[in-house]
């Protein structure tokens, strides 16, 4: 819809309105990418309190977020457990659990950090790449982060926005399966 309001932007008789409506809309596609990538991450943590229960019996749900769960299953667990160890959908979760490039859980969690304490996605060329991180805890981020993390251009981040979204939804299989192991394996407390 964005896209077609650019182009027919350009056949309105009055340009202020036009140019009005444009940046009202691309400020609106920018806030909800940003609450996606947020709601999209706060899902991932979902999945690890609920991998934490299955696979601990914790249900602190305030506490650990999924790469913390994730990491104490493959600690904690997996030496003990060969069927989760040799399971495919360990290895495609833990396979993307630690991936920090722009397909990796690890991106999708620093982004959705990024965004919620220290810059917004907007694609503003007119600020210098300074000022896009300026905080009080400048301190945290070094340049390989920075770089990292940079906004990309309105169809990259819907790219990476619905690569990320796809995973979840392709391998929630996996993750019910996860959840099915845990289940059979770990003893429960009566």
């Amino acid at each position: 819809m964005y896209d077609h309001l650019i182009s027919y932007s350009k056949f309105y008789k009055d340009q202020d309105l036009s140019a009005f409506l444009v940046n009202l809309y691309e400020r609106e596609l920018w806030e909800k990418m940003e609450t996606s990538y947020i709601r999209l991450s706060s899902t991932w943590d979902r999945i690890g309190q609920l991998l934490s229960f299955v696979y601990f019996n914790i249900r602190k749900y305030d506490k650990d977020g999924f790469l913390s769960t994730v990491t104490q299953i493959n600690t904690n667990i997996i030496p003990m457990y060969e069927k989760l160890r040799i399971s495919n959908s360990w290895k495609k979760v833990w396979k993307y659990s630690k991936g920090e490039s722009l397909d990796g859980l690890k991106w999708l969690l620093m982004r959705r950090n990024l965004i919620i304490h220290q810059i917004g996605l907007q694609d503003d060329n007119s600020e210098e790449e300074e000022e896009i991180y300026s905080s009080y805890y400048n301190h945290i981020l070094d340049d390989t982060i920075k770089r990292k993390l940079k906004p990309l251009s309105k169809k990259e981040e819907i790219s990476q926005l619905l690569f990320h979204l796809n995973w979840l939804i392709t391998n929630f299989e996996d993750i019910y399966t996860l959840c099915t192991i845990g289940l059979e394996k770990i003893p429960r407390i009566k």
